[in-house]
């Protein structure tokens, strides 16, 4: 530690407050898809605690049984790209190719 530049240590740090700012501005929605009831029930409980900010970057949906969450979806992805089990017409998931048995 001691053999640590101290003035780029100061720019590391500087550097990290700019995008730990800057970060969240970036960041649309985080989609939680098909989340179990043990994840949404506290989240619907401790949601108004939350500032209006959190609760716009997240989102919890169930793209394949309601039309409307699917469409807020489609709005970042074409329905090509989204897997069948959301609902979409990409067929190759979780991968395209066949995984090596060990």
């Amino acid at each position: 530690m001691s053999g640590m530049n101290q003035e780029a240590t100061k720019r590391d740090a500087a550097a990290m407050g700019v995008m730990e700012d800057v970060y969240p501005q970036l960041l649309r929605t985080i989609y939680i898809c098909h989340a179990p009831g043990w994840i949404q029930i506290p989240w619907r409980i401790l949601r108004p605690f939350f500032p209006k900010r959190v609760i716009e970057k997240m989102d919890f949906i169930n793209p394949d049984k309601r039309q409307n969450e699917r469409d807020r979806l489609l709005e970042h992805l074409d329905e090509a790209n989204l897997p069948v089990r959301f609902g979409g017409k990409y067929e190759a998931w979780p991968t395209a190719f066949p995984l090596p048995v060990l």
